[in-house]
């Protein structure tokens, strides 16, 4: 089970499903990559900027020092 919250207002509420979010994603994700098969059905879609792919490159060039975290927002219950 997940509990998933939103920032709103400098806090974290609940997630309110009669509340239309936007969502920020990567072309395979909201082609239903990795069973998200829910975003197939998005409406309102814009394609903007270069290939993810091409960014994380990017920055891994520049800043070799990078080193990958855990942040502990994401939890099992």
């Amino acid at each position: 089970m997940a509990d998933v919250q939103v920032l709103e207002s400098g806090h974290f509420d609940p997630l309110n499903l009669s509340k239309l979010y936007s969502v920020v994603s990567n072309n395979y994700v909201r082609n239903g990559g990795d069973g998200y098969k829910m975003f197939k059905a998005a409406t309102n879609v814009y394609d903007c900027g270069p290939d993810l792919a091409d960014v994380v490159a990017e920055y891994m060039a520049t800043y070799p020092a990078y080193k990958p975290y855990l942040a502990g927002r994401i939890a099992e219950r």
